[in-house]
């Protein structure tokens, strides 16, 4: 059928399927005409709809739609997934997503223009790797977790169990003495130490002097899960950013940064996970104020040259150039309590390994929505709850172990 200006009588009701390959991957500009009304007739009707490589009036690189824009069921996409049918609202107008070869090399030259790419199983698979038969628990990293307050040290046994079954070989979580007890018998394969708390049962800022061999001890630190705001546990917080290790600062570590004008003392090899509401605080901006979060997001990792795994739908990681990883795993039932703690775990984990602060936070962040991906396939996205998915995180990681068929280890792998 040719497109005339007679579509605007168009009426596709009568049909059980229709192909939308209007536009393809190069079109950013809004439909416009009569390529506008075929858009809106093809809404209108209640057929099924596939679209070919990207809905027409989506942009692929970037998710956007301008103007009008298709409603696909389906999306069968070549060779590569892109991008734009992973970032809102491309995401929900794509539907479905299959992604089929066509035989096409990468362009890497395109990617970097774009200053991002998606995370898919291959590339997790390049860093997941199998244990070579002769190998110890001292190969795999001493991590430190630090976190918890009273009436919060659920998100210290969250993470500390996270952190363990992500791999690492030795954990240690230190906590306000007064909930030391209930870390330490809900996770016993963790060590626990219990430190000076404050009035309100956070951290307090004397507690730095009982962590001085710790700090030697560990190869890289998670810090905040249920941390509180108390004003005397940012100046423990203080004295901590300036370890020199490695780290990954999440929740209310992040309100505390923002709060005090912390961010002064954070280092590099540094990982902060904040959801768009904690970005604002750490820009001194309104939420509202930034409507376009990736770029935020970039912003920031750039000027202060760290890594920024920025929470949502979906997660996308920067590292300190502003090149940015789109997580392409996940779903609604992440969206509970405590599923940022087992995320700061694991990237806890993985940095504790030996992976680079940016690795880290895309792998573990792929992982934690491939978990959830299992969990919700056997429960369901409502009843999803955060220790759902460090139970489903083993499987999430041999699915991505077994799929390729990994037999031998690269060299900088995990």
């Amino acid at each position: 059928m040719r497109i005339t200006e007679e579509a605007k009588d168009l009426d596709f009701h009568e049909y059980d399927l229709l192909i939308d390959a209007i536009f393809g991957t190069g079109t950013a500009r809004p439909p416009q005409g009569v390529y506008q009304t075929v858009i809106r007739a093809i809404n209108d009707s209640p057929s099924n709809v596939v679209a070919v490589d990207v809905p027409s009036g989506v942009d692929a690189s970037t998710g956007r739609a301008p103007g009008e824009a298709v409603w696909a069921d389906v999306t069968v996409t070549f060779q590569h997934a892109k991008i734009g049918l992973a970032i809102p609202p491309g995401k929900d107008f794509a539907g479905d997503v299959v992604v089929t070869p066509i035989s096409i090399p990468p362009h890497e030259d395109i990617l970097n223009e774009v200053g991002l790419s998606l995370a898919e199983d291959d590339d997790a698979a390049d860093l997941l790797v199998p244990r070579l038969p002769d190998a110890h628990k001292g190969d795999f990293g001493n991590l430190l977790i630090v976190a918890g307050s009273v009436g919060m040290s659920g998100a210290a046994r969250l993470a500390s169990l996270a952190a363990l079954r992500m791999g690492a070989g030795l954990v240690k979580v230190a906590v306000p003495e007064s909930i030391r007890p209930e870390v330490a018998s809900y996770v016993p394969e963790v060590m626990t130490i219990g430190l000076t708390e404050t009035a309100a049962g956070t951290i307090a800022s004397a507690a730095m002097d009982r962590l001085t061999e710790t700090m030697d001890w560990a190869d890289a630190l998670a810090v905040g899960p249920g941390f509180g705001r108390d004003r005397d546990t940012a100046g423990f917080l203080e004295s901590l950013l300036s370890a020199g290790k490695p780290m990954i600062i999440d929740a209310d570590a992040l309100n505390l940064i923002a709060e005090h004008s912390l961010l002064k003392a954070v280092t590099t090899h540094t990982v902060l996970t904040p959801h768009p509401g904690e970005l604002a605080r750490l820009l001194g901006e309104r939420h509202d104020e930034f409507p376009d979060r990736l770029a935020a997001a970039r912003r920031f990792a750039l000027d202060h040259g760290l890594v920024l795994l920025l929470k949502g739908a979906p997660t996308i990681t920067f590292d300190e150039s502003g090149y940015g990883i789109v997580n392409s795993t996940g779903n609604p039932g992440l969206a509970t309590a405590g599923s940022g703690d087992v995320l700061t775990g694991m990237i806890g984990s993985l940095l504790a390994q030996g992976l680079e602060p940016h690795s880290a936070a895309w792998l573990a962040a792929y992982l934690h929505g491939c978990a959830a991906d299992l969990a919700a396939e056997e429960l369901n996205e409502s009843s999803l709850i955060a220790g759902d998915v460090i139970d489903y995180l083993p499987d999430a990681i041999d699915s991505i172990q077994m799929l390729l068929g990994r037999d031998e280890p690269p060299e900088d792998g995990v």
